[in-house]
C-alpha cells in the first residue's frame, strides 16, 4: 500500500501511525448475483439489523435470482437516512454467507481485515459521515451509493495487530451492553408478571386473606390538574423556582430532576403538589396516556396531567402500580374522545381502583420498588457501558 500521509489516535494499544489509503485498495464492488439460486428464502439477511430474515410468501425463485451475495466480511450500503446516520450507513456482515435485495450496494475485502474492527469502523459516522455525504446522491428518505467515487476516497487504517486489538476490546464492551440489555428485558418481565399475579389477588402475601375493596378515585383523592403558565411572560419562569412537570417527564416510576421551573409570579392558580404525589398523563398522544410518575420533591404540574396527593388510604407506591399494571385500560376512553386522543379529569376521577388494607399495600409497594429499583440500576449500567463504548470509538479511531 501506498502511504499519503499518517496519523495516530489518542488511545492506542501500538505506538504506530495509521496509514492513509484509498477504499479501492480495500475493497472492491462485488456484484455476484444468486442467479443458480445458491441461497435460499431462508438465507435472506436483513441489513439494517444484521440478522436472517424471515422469508415473505411473496419471495419467490426469479426474484431471488435478483438478490445480491453477501459473504461474511463483506459490508453493505443502507441508505436510510437518520439523525444518527445523515448520508446512510455501511453495516458489515458478521452474520454469514447469504443474501440481500439487489437495492444494497456490496463491498467485499480484497485483503486480510480484523472483522471486529471493521464492523465499528466503517459503520461510526464521525469515521464515515464526510466521505458518505461526498459519494452518496439524496433523495427525500434516501441515499444511494456512487461506488466508483466511494473507492476513491481515502481512510486512515491501523497495522492488523492493531486492529485486532481494538476490535476486541470495542466488540467485548458491546457483549455486555446486550448481555446487560438482556438482564433488564428479563427484569421488566419478572416485574410485570409479579404485578399482574398480585393485583388479580392470585398472589397473596402471607397473612393477608381479606377481600380488597373498590372506589372511584374521586371518593379517595381530590384530583389535581395544572396549567401553562403564559410563555409571552418570561417573568413567569425561572431557573431556581418551583419545578414544573409535563408528560414527556414521566417515566413510569420515581421522577427525580425537572427540566422547567416557575417564578412565584408564575405559580399563580397553580397548586404545589406534595412529595409522593402520583401523577397521570391524561394526553399527549396514544404512547403518553396513562404514563405515570412519582415526585421525589414538590413541584406542580402542567394541564395534561392529573395528580394524586398521599393520603391515609392508599399507599402511594402502590396507587403508581396499580395504575401501570392498567394503563391498557386507558386506550378505549383515550380512543373514543375525538380526533386527538386524550382522557378527562372526569375519566379519571370515575377510576375504579380496588386495593387492599394499608399494611398489604406497603408490601406489594415493597415488591414493586424493589424491581424498579433493580431495572432503573441495570439500565444506568446499560448508559454507562454505552458512554464507555461512546469514548472507546471516539478515542481508539481517526
Amino acid at each position: 500500500m501506498k502511504i499519503t500521509s499518517k496519523a495516530i489516535p489518542r488511545l492506542f494499544f501500538s505506538n504506530t501511525f495509521w496509514e492513509k489509503v484509498t477504499f479501492s485498495e480495500l475493497f472492491s464492488e462485488s456484484k455476484g448475483k444468486n442467479k443458480q439460486l445458491t441461497y435460499s428464502a431462508d438465507k435472506i439477511i436483513s441489513v439494517a439489523t444484521m440478522s436472517w430474515k424471515e422469508a415473505s410468501v411473496d419471495v419467490r425463485e426469479p426474484y431471488l435470482k435478483t438478490y445480491n451475495f453477501l459473504k461474511k466480511g463483506d459490508i453493505a450500503f443502507e441508505g436510510n437516512k437518520s439523525k444518527n446516520f445523515h448520508s446512510g450507513r455501511f453495516v458489515l456482515n458478521d452474520l454469514g454467507d447469504g443474501i440481500v435485495s439487489h437495492v444494497f450496494v456490496v463491498f467485499r475485502p480484497k485483503i486480510n481485515m480484523d472483522m471486529n474492527f471493521w464492523k465499528y469502523y466503517i459503520h461510526d459516522e464521525n469515521v464515515m459521515g464526510r466521505i458518505l455525504e461526498k459519494t452518496t446522491t439524496k433523495t427525500t428518505m434516501m441515499t444511494s451509493i456512487v461506488a466508483k467515487d466511494f473507492l476513491k476516497q481515502k481512510i486512515n487504517i491501523p497495522a492488523l495487530k492493531e486492529q485486532k486489538k481494538i476490535g476486541l476490546v470495542i466488540s467485548q464492551v458491546d457483549n455486555l451492553i446486550d448481555l446487560n440489555k438482556k438482564k433488564v428485558d428479563q427484569l421488566r418481565n419478572c416485574k410485570k408478571l409479579t404485578l399482574q399475579r398480585l393485583f388479580s389477588v392470585e398472589w397473596r402475601f402471607k397473612g393477608f386473606s381479606d377481600p380488597w375493596e373498590q372506589r372511584k378515585l374521586k371518593e379517595l383523592y381530590q384530583v389535581y390538574s395544572g396549567q401553562t403558565p403564559s410563555k409571552k411572560d418570561p417573568l413567569n419562569y425561572s431557573s431556581t423556582g418551583t419545578p414544573w412537570i409535563r408528560t414527556t417527564e414521566l417515566n413510569n416510576y420515581k421522577i427525580v430532576s425537572a427540566q422547567v421551573f416557575v417564578s412565584k409570579a408564575g405559580l399563580k392558580g397553580l397548586h404545589v403538589l406534595e412529595k409522593d404525589s402520583v401523577l397521570l398523563a391524561m394526553y399527549g398522544g396514544m404512547n403518553q396516556i396513562g404514563r405515570t410518575g412519582i415526585l421525589t420533591f414538590p413541584a406542580t404540574i402542567n394541564q395534561a396531567l392529573s395528580a394524586f396527593e398521599p393520603n391515609g388510604y392508599i399507599n402511594p407506591y402502590f396507587l403508581l402500580a396499580e395504575l401501570n399494571v392498567r394503563v391498557s385500560e386507558w386506550k378505549p376512553l383515550a380512543a373514543s374522545s375525538r380526533k386527538d386522543p386524550n382522557i378527562t379529569k372526569k375519566d379519571v376521577e370515575n377510576f375504579m381502583i380496588s386495593y387492599p388494607s394499608l399494611e398489604e399495600q406497603k408490601e406489594i409497594a415493597s415488591s414493586y420498588k424493589l424491581l424498579s429499583k433493580l431495572i432503573v440500576a441495570n439500565e444506568k449500567k446499560v448508559d454507562e457501558l454505552k458512554q464507555l463504548k461512546k469514548y472507546l470509538m471516539q478515542n481508539m479511531f481517526v
